[in-house]
């Protein structure tokens, strides 16, 4: 996937998809760190790298529907 890719809805209209990495030890230590985002992907990470902060962080963003 390219740096900048494009999206289609159901309701036929698109959006812009910004693509970037991110270091292991740069994810957020709270959920909120996760709130401007539609969607996430955990590709190949470093699980032993990521602290037990993050990875709460990680997963209330995903038990609240993602879309706090």
């Amino acid at each position: 996937m390219g740096k900048h890719s494009a999206c289609q809805t159901e309701r036929n209209s698109t959006g812009a998809v910004f693509v970037c990495n991110k270091l292991t030890n740069s994810l957020p230590w709270d959920w909120t760190g996760y709130a401007s985002l539609d969607a996430m992907v955990l590709y190949d990470p470093e699980w032993d790298k990521i602290n037990p902060h993050q990875s709460a962080a990680i997963c209330q963003w995903v038990e609240t529907g993602a879309s706090c």
